[in-house]
C-alpha cells in the first residue's frame, strides 16, 4: 500500500496498471472487487491523462507507466523483504514448509487461474 500511496495510485487504479501489464484479466480484477464499468472507465481516463497507460482500445502500459510499475514493484519488495531477513533461511523454509498446502488449497479454491498458470510454468 505504501508504495502504491507514494505513487499516487488508488485502490483501483493500482488494479487497472496490473491488468494493463496483461498478467491478469482486466474483468476478473474489476468483478472480484465490485467495481462498476464506470469506476473503472474513469480509472482507466485518469491514468491515460496520467501517461500511464496507452491510448490504444487496449489495456497497455506506456513505457513511462512500464518504468513507474516496476518502481513500485521493487519498493514492494525491498518493504515486505524485512520480516524474511530477520527471520534467517532456515526458519523461512519451515515456514514455507507449515503454510504452503494451505496456501496451496486456498489458491485452489478462490484463484484456480493462478495455479493453473503455475503449474504450466514449472512443467
Amino acid at each position: 500500500m505504501a508504495a502504491l500511496l507514494t505513487a499516487g495510485l488508488s485502490g483501483i487504479e493500482a488494479l487497472v496498471t496490473h491488468a494493463a501489464t496483461g498478467d491478469v484479466d482486466a474483468g476478473v480484477l474489476r468483478d472480484s472487487r465490485a467495481w462498476t464499468p464506470e469506476q473503472w472507465g474513469r480509472a482507466v481516463q485518469n491514468l491515460r491523462e496520467r501517461g500511464w497507460l496507452d491510448d490504444g482500445p487496449h489495456l497497455a502500459l506506456t513505457e513511462d507507466g512500464r518504468r513507474r510499475r516496476a518502481e513500485i514493484e521493487h519498493t514492494t519488495d525491498r518493504l515486505a523483504a524485512l520480516p524474511y531477513i530477520t527471520l534467517g533461511p532456515a526458519a523461512c523454509a519451515e515456514l514455507r514448509s507449515l503454510v504452503g498446502p494451505f496456501s496451496l488449497a486456498v489458491a485452489k479454491e478462490l484463484l484456480p487461474w493462478v495455479v493453473d498458470r503455475l503449474s504450466e510454468e514449472s512443467a
